[in-house]
């Protein structure tokens, strides 16, 4: 997703097994015992009030704590920990529950926490994880069993899902099944968030319904499959997924209110569908290609079958022999959507209703659209980031971050940016967020 191309780095989940190795013998202090953590302080400043959130400045603390231990040659644990504040009520009393499907985070909260088991070349995992499919950075259409926390869009983080993989790897292939038993949704910005749409200057005469959640029924079982092998210098991948869409869309219905008087019912559901999904990647020269779709089939509650194509590369210079500048690296991605078909009688909102009530989410960014990122890397410690997003959809859009990243010392790191958007609200999708500009301030302590 886009936090990945503006982080500047690929959207890789780490994988069971990997991250559970034994304590180099010469650990010392908490990695000695396989602890490892991250301490981080972010800051946000913006430079204007909007009429659902009068706040300009945002602080939070997060402290993540991981625990990773190889308790046998076949099984391994891992255990990620993270406790939170900030302050505008994103995260908001401590609870433990599966699905995490609360409106706001936990203070307290287990992020990542599951059980690998290996024997030859089979892997079974069981636990709270995170998977990364898909080759590209700005949006992965085959990438669908994570949700997102949403609650700042730009920013936003992958969430675990409670579930069961099993892996194959077999020479250079490698086959994953994956069973998620409870659905989870995406956390979505809060009702007074800056992030959510302003209030409408005219009253509207509708209601709105509580989330219509799955329930949690052997119809509602997620599960996928992908196949990844590498051949004469591709990298390819096969993957199907049925399950449902993270994000909700809106299904209209009416209600009597009185005799004779119907008022609209929107209510957020979910998409039940079925994905095929493709990708590849190979490099030439110094250049890396990618391309990755999938072909989107509704089940249930859904309005369009859809195609989904995102296609880029990313080019290195490193032969400068200037003492300031090391090396320039360029990523560059186009991303298209397609409807294959339109369920006429469907009662469930189109795409460009949700961007024209401003209800749109990152997953949505990419219907048409192009985003990019120019890394120059001054010195191993310091590097300057221009990343840019454009909407094609309707009117122009865009979205721009410059971002500087500098190591202060090995466990000390900065980062410090801003972040502009740019279009036309209701028309375009970065336009809903227009008023959002702002500095940010991030700092990281490595333990």
């Amino acid at each position: 997703m886009l936090v990945c191309l503006l982080a500047g780095a690929p959207c890789a989940a780490a994988q069971p097994g990997a991250a559970a190795q034994p304590a180099d013998g010469l650990a010392t202090g908490l990695a000695a015992y396989g602890i490892r953590g991250t301490l981080t302080y972010r800051n946000y400043s913006y430079f204007q009030a909007v009429p659902q959130d009068d706040r300009n400045f945002y602080n939070e603390g997060i402290l993540q704590v991981e625990w990773a231990r190889r308790l046998a040659p076949w099984v391994s644990l891992k255990l990620v920990g993270e406790v939170r504040g900030d302050t505008a009520r994103f995260a908001e009393g401590v609870r433990f529950q599966i699905p995490d499907d609360d409106l706001h985070r936990s203070i307290v909260a287990l992020k990542e926490g599951w059980a690998d088991f290996r024997r030859g070349p089979f892997e079974l995992s069981v636990g709270k994880q995170l998977y990364a499919w898909g080759t590209a950075d700005v949006f992965n259409p085959t990438d669908n069993l994570n949700p997102r926390d949403y609650m700042d869009p730009i920013d936003s983080e992958k969430m675990g899902v409670w579930s069961v993989a099993a892996r194959a790897t077999l020479g250079a292939t490698q086959i994953t099944f994956v069973v998620v038993p409870v659905f989870t949704p995406s956390r979505l910005p809060l009702a007074d968030s800056r992030w959510a749409p302003p209030p409408p200057s005219t009253p509207i005469p509708a209601m709105t319904a509580a989330r219509d959640l799955p329930e949690v029924e052997w119809s509602n079982v997620q599960y996928g499959a992908r196949v990844r092998t590498t051949v004469t210098g591709w990298d390819l991948s096969a993957s199907y997924f049925e399950g449902f869409e993270t994000t909700p869309v809106i299904k209209v219905s009416q209600v009597p209110v009185a005799p004779g008087v119907v008022v609209p019912l929107a209510t957020p559901v979910f998409t039940r569908m079925r994905v095929l999904g493709m990708d590849m990647s190979t490099t030439w020269r110094k250049f890396e290609f990618h391309v990755e779709n999938a072909f989107k089939f509704v089940v249930r509650d859904g309005r369009h079958d859809r195609f989904q194509i995102v296609a880029g590369f990313g080019y290195t210079w490193d032969e400068f022999r200037l003492r300031w500048l090391d090396r320039i690296s360029v990523v560059a991605e186009y991303a298209r959507e397609v409807n294959l078909s339109t369920n006429r009688s469907s009662n469930v909102l189109a795409e460009e209703d949700l961007v024209r009530l401003g209800l749109a989410l990152p997953n949505n960014a990419f219907s048409d659209g192009a985003a990019g990122r120019v890394t120059f890397r001054f010195t191993e410690d310091t590097e300057l980031r221009l990343t840019g997003a454009l909407d094609f959809t309707n009117t122009l859009g865009s979205f721009v971050r410059v971002h500087v990243a500098h190591r202060i010392f090995d466990a000390l790191h900065a980062e410090a940016g801003l972040d502009f958007f740019t279009g036309e609200r209701g028309k375009t999708f970065w336009g809903q967020w227009r008023d959002n500009d702002r500095f940010f301030f991030v700092l990281r302590y490595f333990f």
